[in-house]
C-alpha cells in the first residue's frame, strides 16, 4: 500500500483529503515521522496502517495494514501480499457462539511443543506458571455438551477486529474460572491512556503495532511514540518463541519489519513507569498471553 489517510483525531473517513505517500513520509523529519506514525490509516477501509521504511536491499518505503472488507469485497487498497497467519484458521462469530455466549480461552494452545499435562508441571520457561498443574481445573479446555467453548488468543483476535459488533453484544468471556462481560474487560489500545486507571485488573488490550524495537533482553512493541501512548515490553527470550511462530524475520538495523501494522491481541496488565512511560505487559512471561495477526 503506497498511500495513507493521516488523521490525528483518529477518525480518518473526516480526514478523507489528508492524505501522504510513503515517500513522502519518508524524507520527514524523523521526529514529525515518529509523531505521526500511531495515526495512519487506509484510505480504502480506514483500518489502521504501519509505515515500513525503506529496506536495506533497496526496496521502496510501503504501508501495512489488515485490510477489511468494503461492501463484501477485498478493500481496494490490499496489496498482493500473501497474508501470513499463525495456522489458527478464522471462524465466523456466529460458529463461536454457544447458548449462553460464554467463551473460555485457551491460553495452554500453542505455548510448547510438548504437551501440557494436568497436574504434571514441565520445567520451561514458555509454560505460564498459572497453568502448570492446576489448568484443567477451571475448565479451560472445552468439552461437548458444556455451554463454553474454549477458543484460542488468535481466533479471539480476528473476532474483535472483524466483527465490529463482536465486544458490543453480550458475550462473556471466562478466565481462569471468573466470569465477566466482554465489554468490561476488552480494551482498545490507543484508548486506554485516556479511559483507563493503571495497576487495574488484568484485562485483554488489542490495537496495531506501529513498530517494534530490538533493545537487547527486550523487544518493545510501540502502539504509539509519546509517553502518553502505550508500549509492550517483550522478554527477548519469549519474543524469540513468537518469531518462531510467526515466523517472523530478524531485526534488521534494531527494528522487527515484519510486526509494522500488525493487529495484537494480549492478556496482562496495564502500568506506568517511574518516568510516567505508559505500558501493556503480559500476565506472566509466557508468549501464551499474546497473539499477532500479520499482514
Amino acid at each position: 500500500m503506497n498511500n495513507v489517510i493521516y488523521s490525528p483525531s483518529c477518525t480518518p473517513k473526516n480526514d478523507i483529503g489528508n492524505t501522504f505517500s510513503a515517500t513522502k513520509l519518508e524524507n520527514l523529519q524523523p521526529s514529525k515521522l515518529a509523531a505521526m506514525k500511531g495515526y495512519l490509516f487506509c484510505p480504502g477501509c480506514f483500518v489502521q496502517a504501519g509505515f515500513v521504511s525503506r529496506g536495506k536491499n533497496g526496496s521502496s518505503p510501503h504501508f501495512r495494514s489488515i485490510h477489511k472488507l468494503v461492501n463484501g469485497k477485498a478493500c481496494p487498497e490490499k496489496s498482493n501480499e500473501v497474508e501470513r497467519i499463525d495456522g489458527d484458521k478464522p471462524r465466523p462469530v456466529d460458529e463461536l457462539r454457544n447458548d449462553e455466549n460464554i467463551f473460555v480461552i485457551d491460553f495452554n494452545f500453542g505455548t510448547t511443543d510438548r504437551e501440557v499435562k494436568p497436574n504434571k508441571p514441565i520445567d520451561t520457561d514458555d509454560i505460564p506458571p498459572r497453568l502448570r498443574g492446576n489448568y484443567r481445573k477451571f475448565g479451560e479446555s472445552g468439552s461437548v455438551g458444556k455451554s463454553e467453548w474454549s477458543r484460542r488468543l488468535s481466533t479471539m483476535l480476528r473476532a474483535v477486529f472483524d466483527n465490529p459488533d463482536f465486544l458490543k453484544e453480550a458475550n462473556k468471556i471466562k478466565v481462569f474460572g471468573k466470569l465477566q462481560t466482554m465489554s468490561e474487560v476488552f480494551f482498545h489500545a490507543s484508548r486506554v491512556v485516556n479511559t483507563l486507571n493503571h495497576n487495574r485488573p488484568p484485562a485483554f488490550y488489542y490495537g496495531t503495532i506501529v513498530d517494534a524495537i530490538d533493545e537487547g533482553k527486550t523487544v518493545w512493541l510501540n502502539i504509539g511514540h509519546s509517553k502518553d501512548e502505550l508500549s509492550i515490553p517483550i522478554d527477548k527470550k519469549i519474543f524469540q518463541v513468537l518469531m518462531k511462530r510467526y515466523a517472523i524475520s530478524p531485526a534488521v538495523k534494531g527494528q522487527f519489519r515484519d510486526i509494522v501494522g500488525c493487529q495484537f491481541l494480549l492478556y496482562g496488565w496495564y502500568n506506568t513507569s517511574k518516568k510516567k512511560q505508559h505500558y501493556l505487559s503480559l500476565y506472566e512471561k509466557a508468549s501464551a498471553y499474546i497473539a499477532l495477526r500479520l499482514s
